[in-house]
């Protein structure tokens, strides 16, 4: 039985959890773990010695190829999603053409990379699965951690103009029906108005992190998100309050 490196297993598991994410990237993925079963229930008798060393590089460099394929199809749904995306503000379309041209860069590697693997020999195989994890974890991965941030934060602007719209419609249908604000009353509108403000703030927060690759960005969008939800906990606290002061 073949002993697989740590690196290839290393990077089999990286590329299996990152792996399919949205239909209609570019490319694809064929990368399963009966790839990796195979290298390692490879013959050790009934094959000469040259013969065993040959099939084991041929199938070494078939791994390394599909996953050289599934590195590609991965970014490549990232930068397919991110090309979805419109942006509110010059910062985010900054980040947004960042990204992008961050992933162009990984995807230049890639492809040089697939041009090396045909002349591997047996030990460069296994240097080549060590170095490509090793970049992957150096490179693409705080890369796509920041690309997947900026997508949540990206699908959270809408949640936060729209809990404002909302805010300021309530406002204007107790206005018109002539409904003066009571303390009570007063007290939850300024309170939802607060939480709008903070999740406001804690989402450019986010998005200042989110530019500057701190790893704080998750921290102030779960932030931003608590502070959302205490709002429209608000709206339900003030329909409340205007059906009491309606009570006789």
């Amino acid at each position: 039985m073949k002993k697989i490196s740590g690196a290839l297993i290393g990077l089999f598991i990286f590329l299996s959890i990152a792996g399919v994410r949205a239909a209609g990237a570019s490319g694809s993925c064929n990368l399963s773990k009966s790839d990796f079963d195979a290298l390692q229930s490879l013959p050790d008798q009934n094959l000469s010695y040259s013969d065993e060393i040959i099939l084991e590089l041929q199938t070494r460099k078939k791994l390394l190829g599909e996953a050289l394929d599934c590195a590609v199809f991965e970014a490549n749904q990232e930068k397919d999603i991110l090309n979805t995306i419109t942006t509110v503000s010059a910062d985010a379309s900054e980040i947004k053409m960042n990204l992008l041209s961050q992933i162009d860069d990984v995807l230049r590697y890639y492809a040089t990379q697939m041009t090396l693997v045909d002349g591997l020999g047996l030990s460069g195989s296994r240097d080549f699965a060590k170095n490509l994890a090793d970049w992957r974890n150096g490179n693409y991965k705080p890369l796509a951690q920041r690309t997947n941030y900026f997508i949540i934060w990206s699908s959270n602007q809408p949640l936060i103009s729209t809990a404002q719209s909302r805010l300021n419609q309530i406002k204007q249908i107790l206005d018109s029906f002539g409904l003066n604000l009571s303390n009570d009353l007063s007290s939850i509108f300024d309170k939802a108005q607060m939480s709008l403000n903070a999740a406001a703030a804690d989402n450019q927060n986010a998005l200042v992190a989110i530019k500057g690759s701190s790893n704080d960005a998750l921290q102030f969008i779960k932030l931003s998100l608590e502070e959302l939800s205490d709002a429209y906990q608000r709206f339900f606290e003030i329909s409340a309050a205007v059906g009491r002061s309606e009570s006789p």
